[in-house]
Protein backbone atom coordinates (compact mmCIF):
# COMPACT_ATOMS: atom_id res chain seq x y z
CA UNK A 1 0.00 0.00 0.00
CA UNK A 2 1.38 3.37 -1.00
CA UNK A 3 1.93 6.10 1.61
CA UNK A 4 0.64 9.42 0.21
CA UNK A 5 1.45 12.56 2.21
CA UNK A 6 -1.07 15.25 1.30
CA UNK A 7 -0.22 18.85 0.49
CA UNK A 8 -3.34 20.93 -0.13
CA UNK A 9 -2.30 24.27 -1.64
CA UNK A 10 -4.22 27.51 -1.22
CA UNK A 11 -2.65 30.84 -2.20
CA UNK A 12 0.78 29.20 -2.16
CA UNK A 13 0.38 27.87 1.37
CA UNK A 14 0.04 24.31 2.61
CA UNK A 15 -3.30 24.17 4.42
CA UNK A 16 -5.77 21.71 5.85
CA UNK A 17 -9.47 22.38 5.57
CA UNK A 18 -11.95 21.04 8.09
CA UNK A 19 -14.52 18.97 6.17
CA UNK A 20 -13.77 20.92 3.00
CA UNK A 21 -14.65 24.32 4.44
CA UNK A 22 -12.38 27.01 2.95
CA UNK A 23 -13.23 29.29 5.86
CA UNK A 24 -12.06 26.65 8.35
CA UNK A 25 -8.45 26.38 7.28
CA UNK A 26 -5.23 25.79 9.18
CA UNK A 27 -2.06 27.07 7.52
CA UNK A 28 1.12 24.99 7.85
CA UNK A 29 3.54 27.17 5.93
CA UNK A 30 4.84 27.68 2.42
CA UNK A 31 3.68 24.76 0.24
CA UNK A 32 6.98 24.45 -1.60
CA UNK A 33 8.90 24.24 1.66
CA UNK A 34 6.50 21.57 2.94
CA UNK A 35 6.99 19.50 -0.24
CA UNK A 36 10.77 19.82 0.10
CA UNK A 37 10.63 18.70 3.72
CA UNK A 38 8.47 15.66 2.96
CA UNK A 39 10.79 14.57 0.15
CA UNK A 40 13.88 15.08 2.27
CA UNK A 41 12.28 12.96 5.00
CA UNK A 42 11.92 10.09 2.54
CA UNK A 43 8.44 10.39 1.02
CA UNK A 44 8.34 8.45 -2.24
CA UNK A 45 4.92 9.74 -3.28
CA UNK A 46 2.90 12.95 -2.90
CA UNK A 47 -0.80 13.79 -3.09
CA UNK A 48 -1.07 17.42 -4.22
CA UNK A 49 -4.31 19.38 -4.54
CA UNK A 50 -4.59 22.90 -5.95
CA UNK A 51 -7.43 24.26 -3.82
CA UNK A 52 -7.55 27.55 -5.71
CA UNK A 53 -8.27 25.70 -8.95
CA UNK A 54 -10.65 23.31 -7.21
CA UNK A 55 -12.77 26.28 -6.16
CA UNK A 56 -12.38 28.11 -9.48
CA UNK A 57 -10.83 26.24 -12.45
CA UNK A 58 -9.72 29.60 -13.91
CA UNK A 59 -7.62 30.35 -10.83
CA UNK A 60 -4.20 28.93 -11.67
CA UNK A 61 -2.09 31.16 -9.45
CA UNK A 62 -0.34 28.09 -8.01
CA UNK A 63 0.79 26.82 -11.42
CA UNK A 64 4.44 27.93 -11.24
CA UNK A 65 4.72 26.64 -7.68
CA UNK A 66 3.34 23.27 -8.74
CA UNK A 67 5.84 23.07 -11.59
CA UNK A 68 8.67 23.59 -9.10
CA UNK A 69 7.23 20.96 -6.75
CA UNK A 70 7.01 18.47 -9.62
CA UNK A 71 10.60 19.17 -10.58
CA UNK A 72 11.70 18.48 -7.00
CA UNK A 73 9.67 15.27 -6.89
CA UNK A 74 11.36 14.07 -10.09
CA UNK A 75 14.76 14.62 -8.46
CA UNK A 76 13.67 12.23 -5.72
CA UNK A 77 11.94 9.85 -8.18
CA UNK A 78 8.73 10.28 -6.20
CA UNK A 79 5.30 9.53 -7.64
CA UNK A 80 2.98 12.55 -7.79
CA UNK A 81 -0.79 12.59 -8.07
CA UNK A 82 -2.30 16.02 -8.64
CA UNK A 83 -5.84 17.34 -8.56
CA UNK A 84 -7.80 20.55 -8.44
CA UNK A 85 -9.95 22.07 -11.17
CA UNK A 86 -9.72 19.11 -13.55
CA UNK A 87 -12.91 19.51 -15.58
CA UNK A 88 -11.96 18.46 -19.11
CA UNK A 89 -9.66 16.38 -21.28
CA UNK A 90 -7.36 19.32 -22.02
CA UNK A 91 -6.54 19.78 -18.33
CA UNK A 92 -5.79 16.07 -17.93
CA UNK A 93 -3.42 16.27 -20.88
CA UNK A 94 -1.76 19.41 -19.53
CA UNK A 95 -1.16 17.74 -16.14
CA UNK A 96 0.29 14.62 -17.75
CA UNK A 97 2.53 16.80 -19.94
CA UNK A 98 3.84 18.44 -16.76
CA UNK A 99 5.05 15.04 -15.62
CA UNK A 100 2.27 14.18 -13.19
CA UNK A 101 1.98 10.42 -12.68
CA UNK A 102 -1.71 10.43 -11.75
CA UNK A 103 -4.44 13.00 -12.30
CA UNK A 104 -7.23 13.30 -9.72
CA UNK A 105 -10.69 13.95 -11.12
CA UNK A 106 -13.53 14.78 -8.78
CA UNK A 107 -16.92 16.37 -9.31
CA UNK A 108 -16.69 16.64 -13.09
CA UNK A 109 -16.39 12.87 -13.46
CA UNK A 110 -20.02 12.62 -12.35
CA UNK A 111 -21.43 15.39 -14.50
CA UNK A 112 -23.84 14.64 -17.31
CA UNK A 113 -21.37 15.30 -20.12
CA UNK A 114 -19.45 12.16 -19.17
CA UNK A 115 -16.23 13.54 -20.69
CA UNK A 116 -14.04 11.18 -18.67
CA UNK A 117 -15.52 8.20 -20.47
CA UNK A 118 -14.07 9.51 -23.73
CA UNK A 119 -10.49 9.40 -22.44
CA UNK A 120 -8.06 6.99 -24.04
CA UNK A 121 -7.73 3.59 -22.39
CA UNK A 122 -4.08 4.17 -21.41
CA UNK A 123 -5.01 7.47 -19.73
CA UNK A 124 -7.69 5.81 -17.63
CA UNK A 125 -5.07 3.85 -15.70
CA UNK A 126 -3.54 7.20 -14.65
CA UNK A 127 -6.80 8.77 -13.50
CA UNK A 128 -7.77 8.75 -9.83
CA UNK A 129 -11.54 9.17 -9.53
CA UNK A 130 -12.26 10.98 -6.27
CA UNK A 131 -15.56 9.95 -4.69
CA UNK A 132 -16.42 11.86 -1.52
CA UNK A 133 -19.57 10.86 0.30
CA UNK A 134 -21.95 11.60 3.16
CA UNK A 135 -24.23 9.17 4.93
CA UNK A 136 -27.98 9.85 4.66
CA UNK A 137 -30.74 7.50 5.76
CA UNK A 138 -28.23 4.69 6.11
CA UNK A 139 -26.90 5.09 2.56
CA UNK A 140 -23.60 6.55 1.32
CA UNK A 141 -24.29 9.32 -1.23
CA UNK A 142 -21.58 10.94 -3.34
CA UNK A 143 -21.26 14.70 -2.82
CA UNK A 144 -20.29 17.27 -5.44
CA UNK A 145 -19.25 20.90 -5.93
CA UNK A 146 -16.74 21.13 -3.08
CA UNK A 147 -19.09 19.04 -0.91
CA UNK A 148 -21.86 21.63 -1.13
CA UNK A 149 -24.36 19.36 -2.89
CA UNK A 150 -25.39 15.74 -2.53
CA UNK A 151 -25.61 13.94 -5.86
CA UNK A 152 -28.13 11.33 -6.99
CA UNK A 153 -25.37 8.69 -7.02
CA UNK A 154 -25.01 6.09 -4.32
CA UNK A 155 -21.35 5.41 -3.57
CA UNK A 156 -21.52 1.72 -4.51
CA UNK A 157 -23.15 2.54 -7.86
CA UNK A 158 -20.46 5.07 -8.70
CA UNK A 159 -17.63 2.76 -7.64
CA UNK A 160 -19.05 -0.04 -9.79
CA UNK A 161 -19.72 2.13 -12.83
CA UNK A 162 -16.26 3.68 -12.92
CA UNK A 163 -14.47 0.38 -12.32
CA UNK A 164 -16.36 -1.28 -15.17
CA UNK A 165 -15.24 1.53 -17.48
CA UNK A 166 -11.58 1.08 -16.67
CA UNK A 167 -11.17 3.66 -13.88
CA UNK A 168 -9.70 1.35 -11.30
CA UNK A 169 -7.93 3.87 -9.05
CA UNK A 170 -10.56 5.34 -6.77
CA UNK A 171 -10.07 7.74 -3.88
CA UNK A 172 -12.86 7.24 -1.33
CA UNK A 173 -13.35 9.90 1.35
CA UNK A 174 -16.05 10.06 4.05
CA UNK A 175 -16.65 13.80 4.41
CA UNK A 176 -17.45 13.45 8.11
CA UNK A 177 -13.91 12.20 8.83
CA UNK A 178 -11.86 14.55 6.65
CA UNK A 179 -9.44 16.56 8.78
CA UNK A 180 -11.01 15.25 11.97
CA UNK A 181 -8.39 12.66 13.07
CA UNK A 182 -11.21 10.30 14.01
CA UNK A 183 -9.86 7.16 12.38
CA UNK A 184 -10.46 5.72 8.89
CA UNK A 185 -13.70 3.98 7.89
CA UNK A 186 -12.29 0.46 8.01
CA UNK A 187 -15.59 -1.46 7.61
CA UNK A 188 -16.46 0.46 4.47
CA UNK A 189 -13.02 -0.02 2.93
CA UNK A 190 -13.06 -3.75 3.70
CA UNK A 191 -16.43 -4.04 1.99
CA UNK A 192 -15.42 -2.10 -1.11
CA UNK A 193 -12.16 -4.01 -1.57
CA UNK A 194 -13.98 -7.31 -1.17
CA UNK A 195 -16.76 -6.51 -3.64
CA UNK A 196 -15.30 -4.29 -6.39
CA UNK A 197 -12.24 -4.63 -8.69
CA UNK A 198 -10.63 -1.36 -7.65
CA UNK A 199 -7.36 0.02 -6.37
CA UNK A 200 -8.75 1.85 -3.35
CA UNK A 201 -7.05 4.93 -1.95
CA UNK A 202 -8.20 5.67 1.58
CA UNK A 203 -8.55 9.21 2.87
CA UNK A 204 -10.00 10.85 5.93
CA UNK A 205 -9.39 10.46 9.65
CA UNK A 206 -6.00 8.70 9.63
CA UNK A 207 -4.35 9.48 12.96
CA UNK A 208 -1.20 7.38 13.32
CA UNK A 209 0.80 4.35 12.26
CA UNK A 210 -1.75 1.99 13.79
CA UNK A 211 -4.47 3.31 11.48
CA UNK A 212 -2.19 2.80 8.49
CA UNK A 213 -1.33 -0.73 9.61
CA UNK A 214 -5.04 -1.51 9.86
CA UNK A 215 -5.59 -0.26 6.31
CA UNK A 216 -2.57 -2.13 4.97
CA UNK A 217 -3.91 -5.32 6.60
CA UNK A 218 -7.17 -5.26 4.62
CA UNK A 219 -7.24 -8.53 2.75
CA UNK A 220 -7.49 -8.20 -1.04
CA UNK A 221 -10.73 -9.38 -2.59
CA UNK A 222 -11.92 -8.39 -6.02
CA UNK A 223 -9.96 -5.21 -5.33
CA UNK A 224 -7.00 -4.13 -3.23
CA UNK A 225 -5.75 -1.27 -1.10
CA UNK A 226 -3.64 0.96 -3.34
CA UNK A 227 -2.77 3.77 -0.95
CA UNK A 228 -3.58 5.96 2.01
CA UNK A 229 -3.58 9.75 2.10
CA UNK A 230 -2.32 11.39 5.27
CA UNK A 231 -2.37 15.09 6.01
CA UNK A 232 -3.40 16.26 9.47
CA UNK A 233 -1.45 13.54 11.31
CA UNK A 234 1.79 14.55 9.58
CA UNK A 235 1.30 18.23 10.25
CA UNK A 236 0.35 17.73 13.90
CA UNK A 237 3.24 15.35 14.56
CA UNK A 238 1.28 12.21 15.46
CA UNK A 239 2.91 10.45 12.50
CA UNK A 240 6.26 10.81 10.75
CA UNK A 241 7.10 10.01 7.13
CA UNK A 242 9.33 7.15 8.27
CA UNK A 243 6.55 5.68 10.42
CA UNK A 244 4.07 6.05 7.58
CA UNK A 245 6.30 4.28 5.08
CA UNK A 246 6.97 1.44 7.50
CA UNK A 247 3.30 0.98 8.37
CA UNK A 248 2.19 0.94 4.72
CA UNK A 249 4.86 -1.54 3.69
CA UNK A 250 4.45 -3.98 6.59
Amino acid sequence: MRFLPAVDILDGQAVRLTQGDYAARTIFGDAEEVVDRLLEEGADALHLVDLNAARDPQDRQNHALLERCLARAREYKALVELGGGVRDRATVGAFLDLGVDRVIVGTSALEAEGWVFDLEEDWRTRIVVSLDFRMRDGQAWVVMDAWRHTSAFRLEEAVDDFSQRGFVLQLITPVSRDGMASGPDLPLYRYLVAEYPIGLIASGGIRDAQDLQALASIVPGRGRMDGAIVGTALYRGTLTVAEGLQACNR
